[in-house]
């Protein structure tokens, strides 16, 4: 019984997260201070943790063939029929990301916690 309870929790818990449906609240303040004073929290973890974007070359690759091989029938004077089934080519690719992307949005999070505002899901 306990083992559902924690499953039960744990569903909610993913799907709160996945919904997106967290707000900033503040005990006095609206949704327009709320946007001012994250545009100042953006402001400032921007200058501690600018945008740094990294380039990176992800290599490609070939996976190797296999062959696989069996007798026609059980007997040992059968023939052998074998199946080469070819490997995979995976071209090279380039990407892109911000190396303090999310010690930004860290950062930005905790001002807005100092200064009052709570995330409710």
């Amino acid at each position: 019984m306990l083992h559902k309870v924690y499953l039960g929790v744990i569903a909610l818990l993913v799907l709160t997260t996945l919904s997106g449906c967290a707000t900033w609240k503040h005990p006095y303040k609206g949704e327009s201070d709320f946007y001012r004073d994250k545009l100042s929290c953006e402001k400032q973890a921007a200058q501690i943790y600018p945008t740094i974007i990294v380039n990176q070359l992800n290599p490609g690759y070939q996976s190797p063939s296999t062959t696989n091989c069996r007798r026609l029938n059980d007997d040992r004077n059968s023939p052998v029929v074998c199946n080469t089934t070819p490997g995979m080519y995976l071209p090279p690719s380039y990407s892109q990301s911000d190396v303090n992307g999310a010690r930004r949005e860290d950062a930005v999070n905790s001002c807005l916690k100092a200064g009052g505002w709570r995330l409710e899901y």
